[in-house]
């Protein structure tokens, strides 16, 4: 191909008017006149000059595949997208686990207050966790650990008629999810 034009290629001694169209989304290239030797040469398909393919500047750019800078902005997209969520995830996680931690003070406060009925215990008197099991659902993991889901015991003792508060360790692991307002009615750790 010797010269080209907007809409016109030089194609051995004839000139093509040519408009690019997409069919069915493949692109394509049609011939609306061809002139050669001074006569209508008529319609032609891009099957009819294949040499027409080679050119980049004639094959429509939905043709080619993606650059290098495209697929490296959808993954520069892609990443940012994942820096916002995977913090967002683990606070969520962080916040779920306060939720289970403070279902289980609320368990371990109804079975303290049910043995202190049954048992006619007054304010003060301790109890220990053997006594409360009877009190607490056995398919919950409360019963067989008596520890909260990071594996920090409530306590061998606990006191009646005195507020429950998370394990220390467990407040702390928790901290910036659960503040002292969460906890309530329950205090925070000594």
């Amino acid at each position: 191909m010797a010269y080209k034009a907007p809409g016109f290629f030089w194609l051995e001694g004839f000139v093509e008017r040519c408009d690019a169209v997409c069919v069915e989304g493949y692109p394509t290239l049609i011939t609306r006149k061809a002139w050669a030797g001074g006569r209508w040469h008529g319609r032609c398909s891009l099957g009819s000059v294949p040499s027409l393919l080679q050119d980049r500047w004639i094959i429509p750019r939905l043709a080619r595949g993606f650059t290098l800078l495209e697929i490296l902005i959808a993954v520069a997209l892609m990443a940012m997208l994942a820096a916002l969520a995977v913090p967002a995830y683990q606070r969520a996680r962080k916040r779920t686990q306060a939720v289970a931690v403070k279902a289980d003070l609320r368990l371990l406060d109804d079975a303290i207050a049910q043995y202190a009925m049954e048992n006619n215990k007054p304010d003060g008197s301790t109890v220990d966790f053997e006594a409360l099991k009877p009190y607490i659902k056995t398919s919950s993991p409360l019963y067989a650990t008596g520890a909260d889901l990071f594996g920090n015991a409530y306590g061998p003792t606990f006191t009646i008629s005195v507020s429950l508060y998370p394990p220390p360790a467990t407040y702390q692991a928790l901290s910036e999810v659960a503040d002292a307002a969460f906890w309530a009615p329950f205090t925070t750790p000594p």
